[in-house]
């Protein structure tokens, strides 16, 4: 996160379906700051068992990154 902040993030988005309560704290403390954004993402429950696999996830990521691209395309001016 600070990463990003030194090189010019404004604000940081990630998408969870869940987050381990050992980084609320963190999570909290940046969004206060108004520098991150926790979008949730969850998939349909018709995938049963499936919804937690690692490939379902990995084949899900580009969709991820495109929803994330048009939503600050007009607040970015590298979109």
């Amino acid at each position: 996160m600070e990463y990003n902040i030194l090189f010019g993030a404004e604000v940081v988005q990630i998408y969870s379906s869940e987050l381990p309560k050992s980084l609320y704290p963190y999570i909290q403390y940046y969004q206060r700051r108004g520098l991150l954004a926790v979008l949730p993402w969850t998939l349909p429950r018709e995938l049963g068992n499936l919804a937690n696999s690692q490939i379902v996830r990995l084949r899900l990521q580009p969709l991820m990154i495109r929803e994330c691209q048009c939503r600050y395309q007009q607040r970015s001016r590298f979109g």
